[in-house]
């Protein structure tokens, strides 16, 4: 009997404490943030590396890219976001993994390290009239 009150109590503690943390305000964790200009200045090419803030071991890395205009601000993170172009589970790679390239002011090239282990949840070749090539560079 006393098993079972100590086991229902520990469950409402770890029922009230899982409801807290997803009504805090945790979300995603900017770790990195460069921003790329485009040539003629229309637009931003940003590559974030972002921690998904969930943890309780289900907390990942991952790289994204967001195309925005100058006076635009990104207002969301992820897979779902709408200015994010790509998209993919770093898992504490080497900062430089991802890297962008603005051929001209309508053309991006993002190019990245060639790992069986993450591939692109999301790469979009066009965004607003910006043509986007991806290159997957073989591992050294």
């Amino acid at each position: 009997m006393i098993a079972l009150g100590v086991a229902l109590v520990l469950s409402m503690f770890l029922t009230g404490l899982y409801a807290w943390h997803a009504s805090g305000d945790d979300g995603p964790i900017v770790g990195k943030h460069v921003d790329y200009l485009s040539p003629g200045g229309e637009w931003v090419a940003t590559l974030e590396v972002v921690d998904n803030g969930l943890g309780f071991g289900q907390g990942w890395l991952y790289d994204e890219v967001h195309l925005r205009r100058p006076s635009e601000a990104i207002s969301s993170h992820g897979e779902r976001a709408a200015s994010a172009v790509f998209y993919m589970g770093s898992a504490g790679n080497p900062p430089d993994e991802v890297s962008l390239d603005w051929r001209d002011g309508r053309h991006l090239v993002i190019a990245y390290d060639d790992d069986s282990r993450a591939r692109p949840g999301k790469n979009v070749t066009r965004f607003h009239g910006i043509s986007i090539e991806y290159r997957v560079r073989a591992r050294q």
